[in-house]
């Protein structure tokens, strides 16, 4: 599952469809599909990592570039980002 607000406010999408969002041809593109642990694109993608410190230092940051990209986009970052996220509701009890 990928939450991806930007590209969907509504709630968290399966992977092939949010790939779909981005391309038509699926050979004109790659990605790398890392462990959950992986942040940056210079972490190691195969390996856990043991810490959440850069994740933690670099949240506000990484909220503020969100916030504006939403904002960018003509939609509210305060419904979508907020305490309570379209989603939130509807898929609490759902299972993946």
């Amino acid at each position: 599952m990928i939450f991806d607000p930007a590209i969907n406010p509504s709630g968290p999408m399966y992977l092939k469809d949010w790939i779909a969002t981005m391309t038509t041809d699926l050979k004109t593109v790659s990605f790398s599909i890392c462990k959950s642990t992986s942040y940056a694109p210079s972490s190691p993608c195969s390996v856990d990592s043991t810490s959440n410190e850069p994740a933690l230092d670099h949240q506000m940051m990484y909220l503020d570039y969100e916030w504006n990209r939403i904002s960018d986009m003509k939609r509210d970052p305060s419904k979508e980002l907020g305490d309570s996220p379209p989603w939130s509701q509807r898929y609490q009890s759902r299972q993946f």
